[in-house]
């Protein structure tokens, strides 16, 4: 990482924060009971859904809403 540009070590810092946060949620989830884990899981659509109308779409690239999507579906098990 020592030859990368400041941007680039910038979007590889927030990747390792993001990988992180992913590892930390799937660990939180896993753990609670499942009345408890379907509640959180409720608490992040809310969630999901208030950040969705507080952003519109001109202010974040396309790339991170289609990311963000992504992210929140993969949050929920597998049936």
């Amino acid at each position: 990482m020592e030859n990368l540009p400041p941007q680039m070590k910038m979007i590889a810092s927030t990747q390792g924060d993001v990988l992180a946060l992913q590892v930390a949620i799937n660990a939180l989830i896993e753990t609670l009971s499942p009345a408890q884990s379907e509640a959180f899981l409720e608490n992040i659509d809310r969630q999901a859904e208030a950040a969705r109308a507080s952003l519109p779409p001109s202010v974040m690239p396309e790339e991170a809403i289609q990311r963000f999507e992504l992210v929140v579906r993969t949050m929920r098990p597998t049936p």
